[in-house]
């Protein structure tokens, strides 16, 4: 078995990644003398292609026996291989092999239904009158066409069908079929569900009486092995130990995986051609698979919020200027596993995914990839966490906020016994050039010569400022000034 990235055209002719199983043999031979007019015999193959990029036999032993579970439902994200996964357990099972993928024009049920009939028709199945029911016009979907397509499959004995792609199907009638195929598997057979959403609550329920294996992120997740040979494949340089820790930053996911190895220190040179295709591949693949699965506003939403380590409904309402991110926050933590739920009302994106739209932004609109952060930083300090507020603030670009953040919470973060983070706010104060700051000077000479560092209190003490001497100055400043949020 084997992972390959293909580039499909969308609709709109941009070329759209995807994880496919490769070097699988083509499916048999029809038995029905031609499909039904308005069935595409493409969505009864599982996809293929001739690019290699990683083995993963492991994929194989994760199909449940069909006597402890007639229903299978694999549920993960996308890039996440479950296409990959479904497509090694047809190629392996055992004949018959019934494969369906679904899409958005399934939310017609009778198409739908015309689909799975034919695939049942193909593998050999046989009920009276259902070829010709298939072709009769206005033909009634729980009437005539699902009765006879469950004495199709219930005449094939033991066999697997596999469904692919259920979550762009979104019609109640549509998956009650699906449902209903679920809940009436045949002695022997198995029905395999693959999308993106949870199972449904009937599906729930047969879990409960333990005839549903749901399997997830974590049972598709890369091993570090696997990660490993896959970078190899991609002519990435990572050593086991490194190939090792990306992977666990990824979180075993595929898709993750090779985009982190194009954004971090193993990314290809991209003015190599084949490499600035590679990168337009992710693009398009974030584009398409993530951020198109959601309406404009909430990829927008998701957009601004990525420069966002985590994000709550108020820090992200002061942040995006909106008023309604506790609301969406919540919707995209239910909806989609890319937004992770960490409890108190906080919640972060994936970091890998984060990383990709953060430099998205930042290239296509960098002001207000700093407003953002701004906001940010501003929030964050008026709600206690200074840390957090210089970061975005540094990260803003914004230097003179940033200086009046460092007056202002220098000495009380170093008397709070975080003296490293007050050292490293003054590393990068001189590495920008900032010390000319008279009251940032001279809370760093005090915060040194507190820290038993007389000689960096000594050039701090001497370093040139941009006011008047101390002595002439219109104020006058000691550490109990320095504690309180002025400038006075």
């Amino acid at each position: 078995a084997t992972f390959a990235v293909v580039s499909d055209a969308s609709d709109d002719g941009r070329s759209v990644p995807t994880v496919v199983e490769a070097d699988r043999p083509d499916p048999p031979a029809s038995s029905a003398a031609s499909p039904v007019p308005g069935v595409n015999i493409a969505k009864l193959r599982p996809p293929r292609s001739a690019t290699t990029i990683v083995g993963r036999d492991r994929l194989r032993s994760l199909r449940p026996d069909p006597g402890s579970a007639p229903v299978v439902s694999v549920v993960a994200p996308a890039g996440y291989g479950k296409t990959t996964l479904l497509s090694e357990w047809a190629v392996h099972a055992p004949p018959p092999v019934l494969w369906v993928t679904l899409d958005e024009h399934d939310d017609d049920p009778i198409r739908m239904v015309m689909h799975l009939a034919q695939a049942a028709v193909e593998a050999g199945g046989s009920s009276p009158t259902l070829e010709e029911v298939m072709r009769e016009p206005g033909a009634s979907v729980w009437t005539s066409l699902v009765p006879r397509l469950a004495a199709a499959l219930g005449s094939l004995g033991p066999h697997i069908l596999l469904l692919d792609d259920v979550h762009t199907v979104t019609a109640p009638e549509s998956l009650d079929v699906i449902e209903w195929l679920a809940m009436h598997v045949a002695a022997g057979a198995q029905i395999v569900i693959g999308g993106r959403p949870a199972p449904g609550p009937r599906l729930i329920r047969l879990r409960a009486a333990g005839d549903l294996a749901l399997l997830g992120p974590s049972e598709l997740a890369l091993t570090d092995a696997e990660a490993y040979e896959l970078l190899l494949e991609r002519g990435r340089t990572f050593s086991p130990d490194e190939a090792a820790r990306s992977n666990q930053a990824c979180e075993g996911w595929v898709i993750g995986l090779l985009l982190s190895a194009g954004l971090t220190g193993g990314a290809p040179d991209l003015a190599d051609r084949s490499s600035r295709d590679a990168a337009q591949l992710a693009e398009d693949y974030i584009s398409s698979e993530i951020l198109g699965a959601l309406t404009p506003d909430e990829a927008d939403f998701v957009l601004g919020a990525s420069v966002l380590r985590t994000g709550s409904g108020p820090l992200c309402d002061a942040s995006l200027d909106r008023t309604d991110s506790r609301v969406l926050l919540e919707r995209l933590c239910a909806d989609s596993a890319f937004v992770t739920w960490l409890g108190d009302g906080w919640c972060r994106l994936h970091d890998v995914l984060r990383t990709a739209l953060v430099s998205r932004l930042e290239r296509d609109d960098p002001a207000r990839a700093s407003a953002i952060r701004s906001r940010a930083a501003a929030w964050q300090a008026e709600h206690g966490t200074p840390e957090s507020a210089v970061h975005y603030s540094i990260d803003s670009g914004r230097r003179d906020e940033t200086v009046a953040l460092f007056r202002r919470f220098m000495v009380t973060e170093y008397s709070g016994g975080r003296q490293a983070t007050v050292e490293s706010w003054l590393d990068w104060a001189e590495a920008e050039g900032l010390l000319g700051d008279p009251l940032l000077t001279l809370g760093g000479a005090m915060v040194a010569a507190l820290s038993g560092k007389p000689e960096r209190a000594e050039a701090l003490a001497a370093t040139p400022t941009d006011a008047p001497s101390l002595a002439t100055a219109p104020y006058s400043v000691s550490y109990t000034h320095l504690t309180l949020p002025t400038s006075s």
